[in-house]
């Protein structure tokens, strides 16, 4: 009980002490809908500039035995008080245990955790940089609460996404734009995406304040996230009623559309004339996919796996549908499979290029469209982080399982097992014990050359497969989905 109240007088200390640094009387800008070009840019240069402010106090850590914790924290004070969450690794540690904190800039300094609270609705932990400085902090937002509507910004760490070249953990930080959709009294629930890393990761408003720090993933939500509320930090028994299952589902169960931050409207004079070099690709006459016409000549930059498969042989007959609606043969010049890319062809002169920007990056925060063939975007977001490093593909799954019987390779489904759902596209296509012949054009007598067909495949990419079914042949295609490498000790995976 001691240590208890120590702890709790000394969090409530700081935190007042630093409630008393805070300019509480900022006048926040109305960020309601954006429809006019200058209210863009508006915010766009307001989300650079805050960015540019914050990174820096986001941080990412280490144990002692140098293994990343694929967790995000913050730094709200700047004598190295970080705040980040409870669960996970952080629970397990204990006070003695080191850790190191890794800044956006590179340096690494020492820290301890020095209090971790958990509750039925979230938890959180106060960490402590043991060396002596002056460190990057931004400040808490007690007294000014979000509101339902209020445009914030997610700064997080995740680990998937956050591997540099080598494998090596890297403090890479995403930023993710939304809105606030719910609030109780200890909860934020905003519709920034978040996935695993993200978890302490802070979500901030449009004053660059800490209105929330992360605690539930929005993978799962419907797109919606929840984030303790800074409140929470300063008494730690209000953790222990935050919302129940319940309210969180009442929460995440609005219509998230609503909620979006919709600035597509500037967007609609702006992107003409990207407009009218943008194509439409069609397979057997089925819109399969969108390309860029990049020379005057006919050549049009598209996605290789919607238009080939795996091992590279056309899925059907090439068209290209033009701007003014003219539909044109089109033929295969060249294609790049770990970027997904191939460049194809249609008869023409004087065709409208794309206008190219010439920056060699795009400051993270910068708002960016998806031209498609209407006046509207077909999405609109913003530059999440700087493009420094390939995120290495994953490798393609088909959603099946296979067994080597009766002479081949078959289909084995079994409905109780969770991996069926993973791609119920090809599962729909499928029957227990096909036969599968042939993976594209290659033969699959045997295990071994079902194996190798397998080697090179990423997911998204399209497959052929040949199979016979109660003496008959049939032949099915369907997209792979991202799933676990195939070895002879995972048969069962496809």
């Amino acid at each position: 009980m001691l240590y208890r109240l120590r702890w709790g007088i000394v969090l409530s200390c700081v935190l007042s002490t630093y409630l008393a640094r805070q300019v509480t009387n900022v006048a926040a800008a109305n960020w309601g809908e954006i429809r006019t070009t200058d209210e863009l840019r508006r915010l766009e240069k307001r989300l650079q500039d805050l960015v540019q402010k914050v990174a820096p106090a986001v941080v990412t850590f280490r144990t002692a035995s140098d293994k990343f914790f694929g967790s995000t924290g913050v730094v709200f004070d700047e004598s190295g008080l970080i705040l980040t969450h409870g669960h996970g690794r952080f629970r397990d540690l204990r006070q003695s245990d080191k850790i190191e904190v890794r800044f956006a800039d590179g340096r690494v300094a020492p820290a301890k955790q020095v209090r971790i609270v958990r509750g039925e609705g979230g938890d959180w932990s106060l960490l402590k940089i043991t060396k002596p400085g002056k460190w990057p902090a931004v400040p808490l937002c007690f007294d000014d609460p979000p509101k339902v509507d209020d445009i914030c910004f997610h700064l997080g760490c995740p680990a998937e996404l956050t591997l540099g070249p080598g494998e090596a953990p890297s403090n890479r930080q995403l930023l993710r734009l939304g809105r606030v959709v719910g609030l109780s009294r200890f909860g934020v629930y905003a519709t920034c995406l978040t996935v695993g890393g993200d978890s302490g990761g802070p979500l901030f408003d449009l004053q660059g304040r800490i209105i929330g720090l992360c605690n539930r993933s929005s993978s799962s939500s419907r797109g919606i996230g929840f984030w303790v509320r800074v409140q929470a930090f300063a008494d730690e028994q209000t953790l222990l009623a935050l919302p129940s299952k319940e309210e969180r589902r009442r929460i995440t169960s609005v219509p998230v559309g609503k909620h979006r931050v919709n600035l597509a409207k500037p967007f609609e004079d702006l992107l003409e004339p990207a407009r009218r070099s943008t194509v439409q690709v069609l397979v057997d006459d089925k819109p399969v996919a969108l390309g860029v016409i990049v020379d005057s000549g006919g050549g049009i930059l598209t996605k290789r796996s919607e238009i080939l498969t795996a091992n590279g042989n056309a899925i059907g007959k090439l068209t290209c549908r033009l701007h003014d609606g003219r539909v044109e043969a089109t033929e295969l010049v060249a294609e790049e499979h770990r970027h997904d890319v191939a460049l194809v062809r249609v008869p023409g002169e004087n065709l409208p290029t794309a206008p190219w920007s010439h920056a060699e990056n795009q400051e993270q925060g910068s708002v960016v469209a998806l031209v498609g063939l209407g006046r509207e975007p077909l999405s609109v977001g913003v530059i999440s982080t700087e493009a420094v490093y390939e995120v290495k593909p994953l490798p393609g799954y088909t959603g099946f399982r296979v067994a080597v019987s009766d002479g081949g390779v078959r289909v084995r489904i079994d409905e109780k097992s969770p991996l069926e759902k993973w791609n119920s596209y090809a599962w729909n296509k499928v029957h227990n014990g096909d036969l599968i012949t042939h993976f594209d054009s290659k033969p699959t007598p045997d295990l071994n050359s079902y194996l190798r067909a397998w080697e090179g495949v990423i997911a998204g990419e399209r497959i052929r497969m040949t199979l016979i079914r109660d003496g008959e042949k049939t032949r099915i295609l369907f997209p792979t989905t991202a799933g676990l490498v195939l070895s002879r000790s995972h048969l069962s995976l496809r």
